[in-house]
């Protein structure tokens, strides 16, 4: 099943919830690419970069929503707005420290968001985005 899932990118301001991340993630037997993001701008210019030079697009994306500069909000709009020129099939699940209502309720304005998960990821979590993925 994991090697299904090529690439993955969590997009955290804190690189230590990055760095523990994938280490969750390596320990359920992924050996793909795991690319690391401080912020919501960089995840958008790396997007941009991968449309561009025409290479695949990260199988999962782990996003916190809180984050300065360009929340996971701003970047699904960012995104939504992306769609319109480029064909973006991405399956996103928002991280969270309290998970309420309201991100819940919004996180469904937007497809390609699959799930919220509350953070630390746990290698369940994992295993559940790739079959959220390959809709097992």
């Amino acid at each position: 099943m994991h090697d299904l899932i090529r690439s993955v990118f969590l997009v955290d301001d804190n690189p230590a919830d990055n760095f523990y991340h994938s280490i969750v993630i390596k320990k359920t037997g992924f050996d793909g690419d795991i690319v690391t993001l401080l912020n919501g701008e960089d995840l958008i210019n790396e997007l941009k970069d991968i449309l561009l030079t025409k290479r695949e697009l990260p199988d999962l994306i782990f996003m916190d929503i809180n984050m300065p500069r360009m929340s996971a909000w701003d970047v699904l709009d960012e995104l939504r707005l992306m769609q319109e020129e480029y064909p973006i099939d991405v399956c996103i699940f928002l991280l969270t420290t309290s998970r309420s209502y309201s991100d819940v309720r919004k996180s469904k304005d937007y497809p390609m968001v699959k799930k919220l998960i509350n953070k630390p990821i746990g290698e369940q979590d994992f295993v559940s985005a790739i079959n959220a993925k390959l809709h097992l």
